[in-house]
């Protein structure tokens, strides 16, 4: 009986006990096509930068992160942007829905090439059906 008691309080105890609470990471997975200067598919492990900013062109940075030794294979690579450096949970958040500015943009870079591009970040509101 005492047994029996000692394991149910322990439990009500543990039942009763304050949660511990942890925020989950934010990834986007990201997956592109490389080619090289003379449009053949860039092959072997590459070191990219991911940059967030909230226009085209200038704009703010808003998270910034290196991937080294990314593999990429028949110039395909994949990515989860927020695997290095966590996203802030506001890093999307839209101040004012009308205005355009508050798109954003991820900026890629193969370290070492001055050139970045801007690609526009989308969603999905819902699967269409036929």
């Amino acid at each position: 009986m005492k047994a029996n008691l000692r394991t149910t309080l322990l439990l009500l105890a543990a039942l009763a006990a304050p949660r511990v609470g942890w925020a989950q990471d934010i990834r986007i997975p990201f997956e592109g096509f490389m080619t090289d200067d003379q449009d053949l598919p860039v092959e072997g492990p590459l070191d990219l930068e991911i940059r967030i900013y909230d226009a085209e062109e200038g704009g703010t940075e808003l998270f910034q992160e290196r991937h080294e030794g990314v593999v990429v294979s028949g110039g395909y690579f994949f990515l989860q942007i927020g695997a290095t450096n966590a996203l802030p949970p506001n890093v999307f958040e839209v101040q004012d829905a009308t205005l355009l500015s508050d798109n954003r943009f991820i900026g890629l870079t193969v370290v070492g090439d001055p050139a970045e591009l801007h690609l526009p970040v989308g969603s999905v509101l819902g699967g269409l059906r036929p």
